[in-house]
């Protein structure tokens, strides 16, 4: 059962991790916006993704065969950690953009 669970959250980890690879570019293409609504567009926009992405999966194998009990639970439990990953990484997002300087106070540390 353990390494059930370690593979589960291997290729949820990896899910995650690819999605949030593309925050930077996201960002750059909106630099008119507050990094706050940068971030909750790009957490929507990935959420959104990942959702279909689990769709279709589940579509497509149940296309070719009837799911099993087991495998409808892992795809159920690799799909609510991924969330949860993705939770964990907005949360940080916006903690870490609430301890960067504001553009005002880079240059001398003193806000103006």
């Amino acid at each position: 059962m353990g390494r059930y669970r370690g593979f589960i959250r291997s290729v949820t980890r990896r899910i995650a991790d690819y999605a949030s690879g593309y925050l930077d570019a996201y960002s750059q293409s909106r630099l008119d916006q507050p990094i706050e609504s940068r971030i909750n567009g790009f957490m929507s926009l990935i959420r959104g993704a990942i959702e279909e992405g689990f769709t279709h999966a589940r579509d497509f194998l149940s296309g070719i065969t009837i799911l099993s009990d087991k495998l409808a639970d892992t795809i159920d439990k690799t799909y609510q950690l991924t969330q949860g990953y993705l939770t964990e990484f907005r949360y940080a997002l916006l903690r870490s953009a609430e301890m960067e300087p504001s553009p005002e106070t880079q240059e001398t540390g003193v806000e103006l």
